[in-house]
């Protein structure tokens, strides 16, 4: 019963296909003579889609016309064998021994990472209306597709960066093994540009502002907080990557000559004097090294990194409120003595004399406004940084004349 019931349905099935078959190649029939080509090439596809359904000689030799007007000379080299295959006529036999004299097989593949023109282009003109059409066929499914099996002209030919010969071929007897003998381009990237495209030094000199803050850790003795101008010099490298931003370093060194609101303060009964000491205010030395990122937008160049300093600090007064044990502080100047008293004058006028190792960040721009050659620029600079020794923070500012590496619109 269910053989029976099994059998009835594969029939069904069959004669709906055939039905379906008569009513496409109708279609087919009628849209050949309105030159629908695209139209019967697709009404064509759903009929070798069909199981129990083969397509017909003439549906065969419409297609071939359809698939030759739109460019697609494997399908219809295809078609008209199929077509040759049910009825050997002569006009069949010249049909695909024209294509064969004239086409061979290719293979295209770009990239996805190609990201030039990739435009398929042929050294000699081409004039047969089929050949054109061969050609702008490939074109339009490479646009759309980046990648080409089929027919072309012969010719001499390019795409991307790569060059290509479409030459005279054997055939084979079997349409399958077709593609097999083809001529087979892959256009890959351009190789990556390097990873650095430039290298060259930087340079800094301007006016400079020394800080600190109010220390923040109990000591036996903590030198009060101090603020000057002075001046700060920076000679570096910087290289140009090809990510789109720059990595620098450069050592530099800043001082601290003009202590701000901040007076020296002589004490004549303790030795203090402006003629018998070298002290004469507030005053910092130190070397460094700054190291990160720079990225340019237009003539705008903006950096931020790491900076490290080591310095000598000589400051006038002590920060009684972090400093345990001010009252035994004793000073060496130009001759030895020893002051120990809890005087807030003599607090004031004391001196305290160190090496300050500190770390942090520190950030800042360049506007350029002039090429010294057509690798460096130079413009002015802005830059702040703000350090620790882990017992008070340091900051510091430079206003001056920079020189840095060049990034052209190319790179």
């Amino acid at each position: 019963m269910n053989i029976l019931l099994l059998s009835s349905l594969l029939y069904a099935d069959a004669q709906l296909d055939k039905a379906e078959r008569i009513r496409l190649s109708e279609e087919i029939k009628g849209l050949e003579k309105r030159g629908r080509w695209q139209a019967i090439d697709i009404k064509y596809r759903k009929i070798l889609e069909l199981k129990d359904a083969q397509p017909s000689f003439r549906d065969h030799s419409i297609a071939a016309q359809a698939s030759s007007n739109l460019g697609n000379m494997l399908a219809t080299y295809k078609r008209v064998k199929r077509a040759y295959a049910i009825d050997q006529t002569e006009d069949l036999k010249a049909w695909f021994g024209a294509l064969e004299q004239t086409l061979a097989p290719v293979e295209i593949t770009v990239g996805r990472s190609f990201k030039e023109d990739f435009a398929l282009k042929i050294q000699d003109e081409l004039y047969e209306p089929d050949d054109q059409n061969a050609f702008a066929f490939a074109q339009k499914v490479l646009s759309k597709r980046r990648k080409f099996k089929g027919l072309l002209p012969y010719g001499e030919y390019t795409i991307g960066n790569e060059s290509f010969t479409v030459a005279p071929v054997k055939f084979p007897e079997e349409i399958k093994e077709l593609l097999s003998s083809a001529v087979k381009v892959k256009v890959p990237p351009p190789p990556a540009p390097p990873l650095i495209s430039y290298m060259g030094p930087r340079f800094s000199i301007g006016g400079a502002y020394t800080g600190a803050g109010t220390p923040i850790r109990d000591l036996n003795v903590n030198a009060a907080s101090f603020a000057g101008l002075g001046g700060r010099l920076s000679l570096g490298w910087q290289v140009h990557l090809r990510f789109g931003f720059d990595i620098f370093a450069e050592l530099d060194v800043r001082n601290m000559m003009s202590s701000l609101g901040k007076e020296p303060l002589y004490l004549e009964e303790y030795g203090l004097t402006e003629d018998g000491t070298e002290f004469s205010g507030d005053n910092y030395f130190g070397a460094g090294l700054f190291s990160g990122v720079s990225y340019s937008i237009k003539d705008l160049d903006m950096f931020a990194g790491f900076s490290i300093s080591q310095g000598v600090a000589e400051i006038q007064g002590i920060d009684t409120s972090t400093s345990s044990n001010y009252q035994t502080t004793c000073i060496e100047e130009s001759r030895d003595f020893s002051v120990c008293d809890d005087n807030t004058r003599l607090q004031d006028a004391l001196v305290m004399r160190g090496n300050i190792t500190s770390g942090g960040l520190a950030l800042g721009a360049t506007y350029n406004l002039f090429s010294i050659t057509d690798k460096l620029r130079g413009g002015l600079n802005a830059t702040l940084g703000l350090q620790s020794d882990t017992s008070r923070t340091y900051y510091w500012g430079q206003v001056g004349l920079s020189i840095t590496p060049f990034r052209s619109v190319k790179q």
